[in-house]
């Protein structure tokens, strides 16, 4: 468990759990892009109002309009980001999470530079604030996948092993997958 956000920790962690049970396991899911839909509504049931979430918003480099990424999700409270998702899908195989842990490692590292904002949305402004990233921000990576390789079925391995620009800020929830039974769900850290 990251060593801050513990309520939004476990927001998280309900949704994610929701997320598998009420959705995965009556096989209404059949993407990533549907995962994300049931992950999100279940979220936002969980966390305060005031919350903000986006689905893929384009993070903005202050120094280098260039660089651009693009999360999964993000979370925000009034002022800033307070966590960053990427997610993946792959039931009946392996996650690739390469790619996904080196976008979080980047936005954690440039994050003092880095903010959101509703940039595409078009008509009367809502929210037209900018959102820094908090020093605080949590990381997450969540997966629903078959067991890793040469580990017990519910072990996993630390996706990122010992990185300071985390800051033991990484979160991982899996739900590891057999022909045999519902997902095993694991919380674990790096």
């Amino acid at each position: 468990m990251a060593t801050f956000r513990y309520p939004l920790q476990n927001q998280l962690w309900n949704a994610f759990t929701r997320t598998i049970r009420e959705d995965y396991e009556e096989q209404l899911i059949n993407s990533e892009n549907g995962m994300l839909a049931a992950f999100d509504r279940h979220l936002r049931l969980e966390i305060p109002k005031a919350r903000r979430i986006f689905i893929e918003p384009r993070v903005f480099d202050g120094k280098d309009p260039s660089r651009r990424w693009f999360p999964d999700m993000v979370v925000c409270n009034s002022r800033e980001v307070i966590a960053v998702l990427e997610m993946k899908y792959t039931p009946r195989g392996y996650p690739k999470y390469e790619r996904d842990i080196e976008k979080l490692k980047s936005i954690a590292k440039l994050r003092k530079r880095l903010h959101v904002a509703n940039t595409r949305y078009l008509g009367v402004p809502v929210d037209d604030r900018e959102y820094t990233f908090s020093p605080k921000t949590l990381f997450l990576w969540v997966g629903v996948h078959r067991p890793f390789p040469g580990f017990e079925d519910s072990e996993v391995p630390r996706l990122v092993g010992g990185n300071s620009h985390f800051r033991n800020s990484l979160v991982q929830f899996h739900a590891l997958t057999t022909a045999s039974a519902a997902p095993e769900l694991v919380w674990a850290m790096g």
